[in-house]
């Protein structure tokens, strides 16, 4: 029996463009593997803007100067204006919260202009979310999963975990001990959902 589902945010409640670690391999000429990059500016815990970058460029090995600050501020930016909150994803989480599931939201953030659900006001669907840059880690850590079964006071058993990344969401969410949902699109989603009984 599932009592909580736990989605992933980007690519999955999103359209999925943000990739703002493409954009800083591109730009910087960074030789540095993605998940390295992921962990730097997704894991490093956001305290103010000033320091975070100060974190981030050191972490990319990069100087701390006004032009790199600048450049940071503007892949940020870039990046978040092309992604969205997907509509028919909004409403399935309502439906799942109608039907008395505790809901949380696990994801990779680099900081708070990322924060689409809060902006756009639909936080407050979720029991519980749980972001790397306010835990200072990424979710290759399954301490960022064990703070999210915390917070909804779940066992693993009694959740499933729907996610666009076999790495990030599916593999380590399966060795904890939780369902899974590899989320592949809308439809597909639904009809996985109906198998489990729970839509």
């Amino acid at each position: 029996m599932i009592d909580a589902i736990v989605f992933d945010k980007f690519a999955t409640l999103t359209n999925g463009l943000a990739d703002p670690e493409s954009r800083m391999i591109e730009l910087f000429d960074l030789d540095l593997d993605r998940d390295s990059i992921v962990d730097v500016v997704c894991g490093t815990k956001f305290k103010d803007f000033s320091s975070y970058f100060s974190t981030v460029l050191g972490g990319l090995g990069l100087d701390y100067n006004k032009k790199n600050i600048e450049n940071l501020i503007d892949i940020f930016i870039e990046d978040v204006s092309r992604e969205h909150l997907e509509p028919e994803m909004l409403e399935l989480v309502q439906h799942l919260k109608d039907n008395g599931y505790k809901l949380g939201v696990l994801s990779n953030i680099p900081n708070p202009f990322y924060d689409l659900l809060d902006s756009d006001g639909k936080l407050d669907l979720f029991n519980a979310k749980v972001y790397s840059y306010e835990e200072g880690m990424t979710k290759r850590d399954d301490r960022m999963f064990y703070t999210m079964l915390k917070k909804l006071d779940v066992v693993p058993s009694k959740v499933l975990m729907i996610g666009d990344s076999l790495k990030s969401d599916i593999e380590l969410a399966r060795r904890l001990g939780m369902q899974t949902i590899h989320f592949q699109g809308y439809v597909s989603l639904i009809e996985e959902l109906i198998k489990l009984g729970v839509y």
